[in-house]
């Protein structure tokens, strides 16, 4: 420890997996809407490969790491889509969930939700049925 601390490198005590990805869930639920988020990035910002994020992420929420930023982006746009801000084009939507690419978010709204953003509206906006 006094060798760590005089070379000026901090002593970190080792976090468990379950911890390390609870700081990791949060890390991405705060940087959601930044489009450059991705793998590479919680990597960089966690001092871990993208291997060891990959298992450790599908271990825990039982869901691929790029699966849950996807998730997450639907999730929020869903109320941009039929809430107060139902008037935005689909590429606003997509601008303001952290997607640069209207073609991006609907490829993954559709692959989640099962129909397109536009559908969506549609089907929720029209008050057929309540948003979930």
């Amino acid at each position: 420890k006094e060798v760590l601390l005089a070379c000026g490198e901090l002593f970190q005590p080792p976090v468990s997996m379950s911890a390390r990805v609870s700081e990791i869930v949060d890390f991405v639920d705060d940087n959601l809407l930044d489009d450059n988020l991705c793998a590479d990035m919680v990597c960089d910002r966690f001092g871990i490969s993208l291997s060891y994020l990959s298992r450790i992420f599908k271990e825990s929420q039982g869901i691929k790491f790029i699966d849950y930023i996807h998730k997450q982006r639907v999730e929020k746009s869903k109320q941009l889509l039929t809430g107060c801000a139902s008037m935005l084009t689909i590429q606003s939507v997509a601008e303001r969930v952290g997607y640069s690419s209207a073609l991006t978010y609907t490829r993954a709204f559709k692959r989640i939700e099962g129909m397109t953003p536009g559908s969506y509206r549609r089907l929720y906006s029209t008050g057929e049925e309540r948003v979930p």
